[in-house]
């Protein structure tokens, strides 16, 4: 073994591969050599093994035992303690991640040529430690992207899906659809999985393109709504408005069509009202959503009834985002007044609401226009009523003559009164510094005659 491990090191694993072409009797103990070198800790050592090992493979009457060997070496990964040529050249007594990293070193080389052992591989993650799994998902990506999706190992192992190795599936099936869409057998193997075994949810996101309609807008709710998947939700939404289905190129959800299924998830308590309004953000900031697609996904809402407090989020978000869309969102503010406002409840009022005190000169037109007085006070009940009042009161010149006429006169009473108390208030004012004043100028001559006897009466005794 000594010879192997010189500096001449490619000369010394060379004549270990010709020893184990030539001598049948010896080759279990040469196998067991060559696969105990892959645990020397140089590169050169562990790269020439891997290159040795593939070049055996490729050989029919030595692939059975090569084979044999990897599961074995596999098998070992899993004991309580390493064995001792797990250790030979390391002064250690448990697994670390360098013993793990090297016992499946020569396995991960050899599973793009044999990708029977994928199962096997699978199988094993079921009894790894939890350092060990983490290993192991870190390292399969090269040897699985290598394999690709229509490998019949690869669909068995996604069908036949060991107990306990879900999330070593839920990884692989993500490696393969880093840069390509899912294939039919492969969405529908994981879809069955997580039926059978109620998988986690995120394991779907690889193959949400493949799904039905039905499908996504049954899982939304639990990426949008659940505080526990809120690392998930940006590539949801990526997969959704970028992917293509696999048989019409298109994606499945298109953008307008998103933003409507978004906005009827219901949420059931305050929390997950608030984790989906956040997710909003996340939503209109995808660059899938141009002011266009936005626009006529809130076109299509209108069509909700009754429309869901988030919707009126969604139009303080647009305003901020799109200038552009200033009129149209004036015009849907006209439309949203025009629906029986009594018939909301007080959470979805509110929003509604606050979203019109955001929207400020686009929604005043409606707000003066449209309201009824009952609705007006309403209103300035959920804002700062004298910055509103003198803010409308500036934004009434700017209507024509036929709008300022459709105002119900009430409304324009309290816009007016408020400004006549100003005046009065600023009159009266002006008034009590225009008296203080005189009292000062008359005081002040008061004094000045004063001075002026008494000086006289000095000159006078003198």
């Amino acid at each position: 073994m000594n010879s192997c491990l010189l500096i001449t090191s490619t000369f010394g694993i060379t004549t270990l591969r010709e020893l184990l072409l030539t001598r049948n009797r010896q080759r279990a103990e040469l196998i067991d050599l060559l696969f105990n070198l892959s645990f020397y800790d140089r590169v050169e050592v562990k790269q020439l093994c891997v290159d040795t090992l593939k070049e055996l493979c490729s050989l029919k009457y030595m692939h059975r035992d090569l084979r044999q060997k990897l599961i074995e070496q596999l098998n070992e990964c899993v004991l309580p303690k390493p064995p001792p040529h797990f250790v030979k050249y390391r002064k250690v007594t448990d697994f670390d991640e360098t013993l793990y990293r090297s016992g499946i070193h020569l396995y991960l080389a050899i599973l793009p040529l044999d990708t029977s052992l994928l199962m096997p591989l699978a199988q094993v993650y079921t009894k790894a430690s939890t350092l060990l799994k983490k290993i192991m998902l870190r390292s399969i990506e090269n040897s699985i992207k290598a394999i690709g999706m229509d490998n019949k190992d690869m669909l068995q192992m996604l069908e036949e899906c060991p107990v306990g190795s879900e999330s070593f599936v839920a990884r692989v099936v993500h490696l393969l659809t880093e840069r390509q869409t899912a294939t039919k057998e492969v969405v529908s193997r994981i879809k069955k999985l997580h039926e059978t075994r109620k998988t986690d949810v995120r394991s779907l996101i690889p193959i949400l393109n493949g799904l039905d309609k039905e499908d996504i807008v049954r899982i939304l709710p639990q990426f949008v709504l659940k505080s526990t998947y809120q690392n998930s939700v940006g590539l949801v939404f990526k997969r959704l408005l970028t992917g293509r289905n696999a048989d019409t190129g298109e994606p499945t959800l298109s953008a307008p069509d998103l933003i409507y299924e978004y906005h009827k998830v219901q949420p059931t308590t305050p929390e997950e009202f608030e984790v989906q309004t956040a997710n909003l953000h996340e939503l209109l900031d995808s660059r899938a959503m141009t002011r266009e697609t936005v626009a006529d996904g809130i076109e299509r809402l209108m069509n909700l009834n009754p429309l869901p407090a988030l919707f009126y989020c969604t139009l303080v978000i647009v305003y901020k985002k799109y200038p552009s869309l200033d009129s149209f969102l004036g015009n849907i503010v006209q439309k949203v007044i025009a629906k029986d406002l009594s018939s909301r409840d007080e959470v979805t009022r509110k929003a509604f609401y606050r979203a019109l005190n955001s929207l400020k000169t686009v929604a005043y037109s409606a707000i003066l226009t449209k309201f009824t007085m009952e609705e007006f006070e309403e209103f300035l009940g959920h804002c700062n009523r004298t910055e509103t009042l003198l803010a409308l009161k500036e934004f009434l010149p700017t209507l024509s003559t036929h709008q300022q006429k459709n105002i119900n006169s009430a409304i324009v009473n309290i816009i007016k009164d408020r400004d006549e108390k100003k005046e009065k208030s600023r009159d009266e004012k002006d008034r009590d510094k225009e008296k203080e004043r005189e009292r000062i100028r008359l005081d002040r001559r008061d004094r000045d005659r004063e001075r002026e006897r008494k000086e006289r009466r000095e000159r006078d005794s003198r």
